[in-house]
């Protein structure tokens, strides 16, 4: 897969921000130790009905995640 996905460890997620400069502790907490990152259009699947596509996918539905700042020029 490696022509699809860039493979990381936990610690180069964390200490590159790949996410955003947040507490890493917090991110620690939910983070596995290895992450597949895709190069491009790909994504994976658990299912076995024909491809799908979207655009991205959230992890969570907390208020906090769901407020996003707007700046209008």
């Amino acid at each position: 897969m490696k022509d699809y996905f860039d493979l990381y460890a936990k610690e180069e997620i964390l200490n590159n921000h790949f996410f955003g400069p947040e507490d890493i502790i917090q991110h620690d907490k939910f983070f596995s130790n290895y992450f597949l990152l895709a190069k491009s259009k790909y994504s994976l699947s658990y299912h076995e009905e024909p491809v799908h596509s979207h655009v991205g996918h959230h992890a969570g539905m907390t208020e906090e995640e769901m407020m996003i700042p707007l700046i209008v020029f």
